[in-house]
């Protein structure tokens, strides 16, 4: 990798986990604030659209815990993203 030179990056959207009013360490240290833009809910998952710094990603949870944390369109979460589930291109 050089410095000052673009690269995308790819991370699956099972890999991203969401917290909400999260305090403390996490060995986590990819850690994204992420304002929720939509929620698609089916039997067994979610599918979220978050806005991170004005690029849409989309995070995909069980729906059992978007029910346990109560998420909403327009609520505050952290997303965090291992660092070794990173694809850099």
């Amino acid at each position: 990798m050089v410095v000052g030179e673009s690269y995308n990056l790819f991370v699956k959207s099972t890999d991203i986990a969401l917290a909400k009013d999260f305090s403390g360490t996490i060995s986590v240290l990819n850690q994204l604030k992420a304002t929720i833009l939509s929620i698609r809910c089916e039997e067994i998952l979610c599918s979220m659209v978050l806005d991170i710094d004005g690029f849409e990603v989309e995070a995909i949870v069980p729906k059992s815990s978007a029910e346990a944390m109560a998420l909403n369109v327009g609520d505050s979460v952290i997303a965090f993203i291992k660092a070794s589930e990173v694809a850099v291109c």
